[in-house]
């Protein structure tokens, strides 16, 4: 159901803020200096280079075993983001429709169900519009620093929206 649907979207979104976040905090401390007087040209070349150092330093590694291998899995969640966020968009979605057909159609049984399910469809409406603006920025981030920053931004706004401990009907079942 649409509980489901947003719980996967809230742990994917959990997965790659904390993948993103890494990304700006190391990217902060290597420029802090530079910041100051660079322009944001030269900050994206920067950007762009330390994304593909990693990614070269990936391959140039054989055999490093368990390194190695995060490192691939970084490179890969890197690029995967903006497929799983759409995925994860898709089921949204389609529970959403789902939830308000239940609840037009009145087939929820008491009103505190109802309730539960009109408000995660709220929700899912409301994360359905933060994911295009995640996907949006993502599909940038390789290339651009500050879309990478924004990203951030928005994958932690997308995440206090479904917040489990501040919106306990999140994760309930009708």
């Amino acid at each position: 159901g649409i509980d489901v649907a947003l719980r996967n979207l809230s742990q994917e979104l959990a997965s790659s803020l904390r993948m993103y976040q890494g990304f700006v905090q190391g990217f902060r401390a290597q420029t802090e200096l530079l910041r100051a007087w660079a322009d944001e040209t030269t900050l994206d070349i920067i950007w762009q280079n330390k994304i593909q150092q990693q990614q070269q330093q990936h391959e140039r590694r054989s055999g490093n075993g368990d390194e190695d291998q995060q490192q691939q899995h970084q490179r890969e969640r890197f690029e995967g983001v903006v497929a799983r966020v759409e995925t994860c968009r898709a089921c949204v979605e389609e529970a959403v429709h789902r939830g308000k057909s239940a609840v037009m159609a009145s087939s929820i049984g008491g009103s505190r169900n109802r309730q539960t399910v009109m408000a995660q469809v709220r929700a899912g409406r409301k994360a359905l519009v933060y994911c295009e603006g995640i996907v949006e920025l993502a599909s940038k981030a390789a290339n651009e620093w500050l879309a990478c920053k924004y990203l951030v931004g928005e994958m932690e706004e997308a995440r206090a929206l479904l917040d489990r401990k501040k919106h306990p009907w999140i994760c309930e079942s009708s």
